[in-house]
């Protein structure tokens, strides 16, 4: 009986001992999965995930959000498709993601896009290209129009004053261009003598900058300049002009200084191009959104601009 009483007593024991034992563990559990390496879950959405030019933002993009603790998604479009773009969206505010970058094309479903996120809670801040229409909550990235007043100004010194200016557009981005356009033509309203030569929305969007550049050298032979206002137009100018002459009769300027620009500014090919600041607009993005999120930055700027680098060939004007 006593040893019974023994046995009774010490099974007691070992169970109390082993709840006990289940409940802290149990406990330790719920401690060690409360804390997350991440405050917040991002995403990064872009038409051109494909190409190489926009590799500083995203880099910046992605080493800032390290830097704040924040989870960063990258998604978008690899060929400038508005769908794929609506879809990569839809899967963010899906997702509930505490916030997104966006690089937007101008289409209005993107805006759409856009104001529903933000409708959902989801803030969403622009880069490099803006919605101002939409109910994004700020811009990051260059002021177009003084960039454009930049190369205005270099132009009209170059042609000391006179001459026509053949301007050739992209498709995609537009609304960026067309306040690039703006800031030339502020810049070269004091210049009697200098005249730019545009074409039709329609001509833009049915042909390439080199059928554009084809267009207007065939329309105006006394063009004595180009201004590519689109990403890649520069290698389309050049491209026309050496089917039919040299380049060296033509100013050529170019707003993106891309490889391929870089590649024709050591050919002496064009004149001036514009290096913009992607690694800043990167890190600025992760910055505010984050600040936004905590609370830190209010009331939030609806535009933050960053710095660019006029590049200049070194060819003289006339």
């Amino acid at each position: 009986m006593r040893k019974f009483g023994w046995l009774l007593g010490g099974s007691l024991a070992l169970g109390i001992i082993l709840s006990m034992y289940s409940i802290y563990s149990a406990a330790d559990i719920r401690v060690q999965a409360l804390p997350t390496p991440y405050k917040y879950r991002i995403m990064f959405i872009s038409p051109e995930l494909g190409n190489p030019y926009w590799n500083p933002l995203i880099n910046a993009v992605k080493s800032e959000a390290k830097k704040e603790h924040i989870s960063i998604e990258i998604s978008g479009s690899n060929r400038m498709n508005a769908e794929e773009m609506q879809e990569a969206m839809n899967m963010a505010i899906a997702s509930r993601v505490e916030g997104i970058i966006l690089l937007p094309i101008n289409d209005s479903h993107i805006t759409e896009m856009a104001n529903k996120a933000t409708v959902s809670g989801i803030p969403v801040f622009t880069v490099i290209n803006d919605i101002p229409t939409s109910l994004r909550k700020s811009y990051i990235g260059t002021d177009h129009i003084q960039s454009g007043v930049k190369v205005g100004k270099d132009i009209a010194a170059y042609l000391n004053g006179k001459g026509n200016i053949g301007v050739v557009k992209d498709s995609n981005f537009l609304s960026l261009q067309e306040l690039r356009l703006a800031g030339i033509k502020q810049a070269l309203k004091v210049y009697q003598n200098i005249h730019l030569i545009e074409l039709s929305q329609d001509q833009v969007m049915s042909r390439n900058a080199s059928q554009q550049t084809d267009l207007l050298l065939n329309e105006h032979p006394d063009l004595s300049a180009f201004i590519g206002l689109g990403q890649n137009d520069s290698s389309g100018i050049v491209a026309s002009i050496e089917h039919r002459s040299t380049v060296e009769n033509y100013a050529i300027y170019s707003f993106d200084y891309t490889e391929e620009a870089a590649n024709l500014m050591r050919r002496r090919a064009i004149v001036e191009s514009v290096e913009h600041d992607l690694h800043r607009i990167g890190l600025k993005s992760v910055q505010q959104l984050s600040a936004w999120l905590e609370g830190k930055q209010l009331p939030l700027p609806t535009h933050s601009y960053t710095n660019t680098h006029v590049i200049s060939s070194g060819i003289g004007g006339n």
